[in-house]
Parts: structure tokens; C-alpha cells; sequence
């Protein structure tokens, strides 16, 4: 009994630790139990300290693309932001330019290189900077193709009215052709919370794209929620799978959507996401393919950081380019790329380390985060990286070294995924606590009837979605009672202080 953590175990370890002795003992309890709140429950404070006591993700990265590896040294001495802040948005980018015009063969089909991304971070350390840098190269690349729409959209405007009027004026109207929407193919995405927007674009102008922008994501994505279908659509995009019922609205049906695709990438912070989100919505299959890269830094800020010249950096601009101009070209079928044998066997190694792993995982939600990571994004990061190589569409294999490299950038956005749920779960915990215990100092209500208490509260404040479902499990679990009830064992009214 004396080697018996009380404070450290719940009800139901208590009751397996004691066997038949536990009726008795835990009775004792409840009638000894005086204030468990005053010595044993830890201050808000010290809970908050606890649950926040940080242990960020270590971004490590091996056989990079010399050209990514040049880009962060450019780049790096002109922001304190993380390198993961830099190159992140940057290998976003790579595949969101591509298009639809690769895929690489993971386990069970043939999939594109667009990834979601998410950097987070605290207001002003930076986080945007990374994702400012790369849009800056993709808007000169997107004015273009807007600078030759205009002229195009005017003159088909143009026809379009003389169409109208022409239509009025004669009979047969089956001799008469409508003009032809010209397509803008510009890679950007406006982030808007319209279905049809985004059902017009796919249709008539790109059939994949990037939201992206450099200021708070996180309005963007609680837009989501308030438009019937769009967050389902928006997910279908991810892997060009669009339930024809989600585009069949009476201002879209002569439209034909067909396999559209899209890339993310934005900043947030993880106090945004989580005073506009629920517990739901962080498992949800949309969150579930976002990328979220951690931007804590040690690098100190400078009075005078070093000045970007875009114009340097044209090594990365040129090949950027080059991606871009070939997920423009007009073909039936993408090229495809696959592992070589070697990166076959060693991809097998993962997996079978990956099986493993999982069942050591209660969380369903985990594993399924765990099992697109690896055998989804682990891909489509190699196909990015394999495509920065000079003539990579001369090669259709991909080396064991693209996948090595590809598999460091999976284990830290696995390692993220993690700390990030971790911390959003803290503060849901932090927050149903400061409910509990101020309901419980201040109430008449309840008494306390066990100095087991603490942890108890810990684990019910984490997995429970209200403080009225929390209170109705402690009430069952008898670590709480309401007053003036009495022990049935020994008729004893028990009313502790609170």
C-alpha cells in the first residue's frame, strides 16, 4: 500500500493494483478525503507550465538537390526564420507548379506531387517569411499568363455580347456558335468561401492550383465550415477525387470539373487554430493532409539582415521555371516515375518499421495520419525532390539517395503532426481544467471525495468534449458526489470543504 502512487494513477488502475481490497480502501478514502484540491491538484499555473514544457521537432535533412541546399544558404541570412520555414514552402511550390503533369507509383496507385502546408508559429517570429519567399518567385510566372489572358477575355466578352444580341435578333438559332471561353492557367488560387468560384476556375480555366497566401491561413480554412460542401470539395481536391454531387448546383451544371488538384501552403499560429477549431476538426480527413512545419528558431533577429536580391537567386528562379513552363504543356497522360529496386527493398524496411510502430498506437487517428505520411507523402516528396534534378524527366527512377533525403522530411513532419496535436490537446486540457476546478472551488453543488483527484480530472479534461460530460463521469466514478449524500456503507454525510 505504501509504495502506491495515489496521486499518480486512476480509479481504475487503483481498483486493479488493490483487488478485493479495494472497496474497503478507496471507502477510507472518500471518508478521509478533506481537500484534495488544496495539496494535491497543481495550480492552472503549473499545469499550464507542465502541458507547455516544449520539446520542438528537429529538422534534419541529407542528399538535398544541391539546388535546395543553395537556395536556404541564400535565403537563411536574411530571416531569423527556421530553414524548415524556407525550404518547406519552397518543395511545396516545386510540385505545386507541376501540376498534373507527373506521378510517381506508391503501394496502391499513381499519385501527384501537390502537398498541403501549414507553417506554424507565434505571431512575429517569421513564419510568413518562408512563404513570401517562394510566392515571389511564382507571381512574375503567374502575371504572365494574366498579362496574355486579358486581351483574350476582352475580346471573347466582346463576342460574347454580339452573340447575345445576335441570338435576339435571329430565328435560327442553332447556326449561331457561342465564343469559347479562352482559359487563364495561372497556378494561384484565390482563397475564397464560394464553391462555385472554385467550380468556374477548375472547369473553365486550370484543373489544378494553389491556395496560398502569406498572411494568417487560419481564416481561410474557418471559412471552410460555413459553406455547404466546400471543405468536402476542397479535401477531393487533394488526390483528384470529386463526388459528382458536390459540383451539381444549378449555376455549375453545364460545367465539367474533372479531376482537379490542388497544392496549400500558408501560415497560422497554433492559438488561431485552436480558438477557431474543435477537437473534431483537428482529426478531421481535411486536417488530416495538412503538412504542419514547426517554426521555432534559435537564430537571433538583426538589426541589419542581409538584403535579398531576387535577381541572385537565378539558378532556383530558372529551374522554377522550367517546372512551371512543363506542367503547362498540354499532354494525355502525365510522365511517371518509380522507386528502383533499391529503393524498393529500402522502402520496405520502412514499412515493415512502420507496422510495427502502429501497434503500439492506441490512436486510430495516428495511425491513419501515420500510414498517409508514409505511404503517400513520403512519395510525393520524392517525386518533388527528384524533379529539382537537371533532366529529370530522362531518369524515371527514383535513386535510394531522393528517398533517403524525401524520408527526412517525412520523420520531421511525422514528429510535427505529433507535437502539434500534442499542443493543441494541451491547451483543450488547460482550458476544460480552469472549467472544472473553478466549477468545483466555487460550487455548492459537489464535494470532493478523492485525493486521487488530480490525474483523474487531467484525463477526463482531455478526452472529454464538455464540462458537463467530464463532471457526469467523475460523479459515476464517485471521485466527486453531491452534497449532503449520504455513504450508504455507514449512513456517514460527508461534506468537505471545497
Amino acid at each position: 500500500m505504501n509504495n502506491l502512487q495515489l496521486t499518480k494513477i486512476g480509479v481504475d488502475d487503483f481498483a486493479v493494483a488493490l483487488g478485493n481490497k479495494f472497496p474497503d480502501t478507496f471507502r477510507e478514502l472518500m471518508i478521509n478525503a478533506i481537500d484534495p484540491l488544496k495539496d494535491e491538484l497543481r495550480s492552472i499555473e503549473e499545469i499550464n507550465s507542465l502541458l507547455n514544457s516544449k520539446s520542438y521537432p528537429e529538422f534534419k535533412y541529407r542528399n538535398l538537390p544541391s539546388i535546395c541546399k543553395e537556395f536556404l544558404e541564400w535565403a537563411s541570412g536574411a530571416t531569423f526564420a527556421s530553414d524548415q520555414a524556407i525550404l518547406m514552402p519552397l518543395l511545396t511550390l516545386c510540385g505545386a507548379v507541376l501540376r498534373k503533369s507527373v506521378q510517381i507509383k506508391n503501394p496502391t496507385n499513381w499519385i501527384y506531387p501537390n502537398v498541403w502546408t501549414l507553417i506554424v508559429g507565434k505571431s512575429g517570429s517569421g513564419k510568413s517569411t518562408g512563404v513570401d519567399y517562394a510566392l515571389k518567385f511564382l507571381r512574375p510566372l503567374d502575371k504572365k499568363l494574366f498579362d496574355e489572358h486579358k486581351p483574350q477575355l476582352e475580346k471573347y466578352e466582346a463576342e460574347l455580347e454580339q452573340f447575345e444580341k445576335n441570338k435576339k435578333k435571329k430565328k435560327n438559332k442553332e447556326d449561331l456558335k457561342a465564343p469559347i471561353y479562352p482559359p487563364c492557367r495561372a497556378l494561384s488560387l484565390p482563397m475564397v468561401s464560394s464553391l462555385e468560384r472554385y467550380v468556374e476556375i477548375f472547369a473553365c480555366d486550370t484543373p489544378s492550383g494553389l491556395i496560398n497566401t502569406s498572411e494568417e491561413m487560419a481564416v481561410w480554412l474557418v471559412n471552410l465550415n460555413k459553406v455547404d460542401n466546400l471543405k468536402e470539395f476542397i479535401t477531393g481536391t487533394y488526390a483528384g477525387q470529386i463526388p459528382p454531387n458536390l459540383v451539381s448546383y444549378k449555376n455549375a451544371r453545364h460545367l465539367r470539373v474533372d479531376q482537379p488538384i490542388t497544392s496549400i501552403l500558408g501560415p497560422s499560429t497554433l492559438d488561431w487554430i485552436f480558438n477557431n477549431f474543435t477537437k473534431n476538426d483537428y482529426y478531421s480527413g481535411f486536417f488530416q493532409r495538412l503538412n504542419y512545419v514547426i517554426n521555432n528558431t534559435s537564430k537571433e533577429p538583426k538589426a541589419r539582415p542581409k538584403f535579398l536580391e531576387f535577381e541572385q537567386a537565378s539558378k532556383f528562379s530558372s529551374k522554377l521555371e522550367e517546372l512551371y513552363n512543363f506542367g503547362l504543356q498540354d499532354v494525355t497522360e502525365p510522365i511517371r516515375f518509380e522507386f528502383n529496386e533499391e529503393s524498393w527493398e529500402y522502402f520496405e524496411e520502412i514499412f515493415n518499421d512502420l507496422q510495427q510502430r502502429k501497434k503500439q498506437i492506441q490512436d486510430d487517428i495516428i495511425i491513419s495520419c501515420l500510414d498517409r505520411y508514409y505511404n503517400e507523402l513520403l512519395f510525393k516528396y520524392c517525386l518533388i525532390l527528384h524533379c529539382m534534378s537537371k533532366d529529370f524527366y530522362r531518369q524515371r527512377f527514383i535513386e535510394l539517395d531522393t528517398l533517403k533525403a524525401a524520408l527526412d522530411i517525412v520523420k520531421y513532419l511525422e514528429e510535427s503532426m505529433m507535437f502539434t496535436l500534442s499542443e493543441l490537446e494541451n491547451k483543450h486540457t488547460v482550458s476544460m481544467m480552469k472549467k472544472i476546478i473553478d466549477k468545483l472551488r466555487k460550487t455548492e453543488e459537489f464535494s470532493i471525495k478523492s485525493n486521487i483527484l488530480a490525474d483523474d480530472l487531467q484525463g477526463y479534461a482531455r478526452h472529454k468534449d464538455s464540462f458537463n460530460t467530464a463532471i457526469e463521469e467523475l460523479l459515476k466514478l464517485k471521485i466527486i458526489e453531491r452534497k449532503n449524500v449520504k455513504n450508504k456503507s455507514n449512513n456517514q454525510v460527508v461534506n468537505p470543504s471545497i
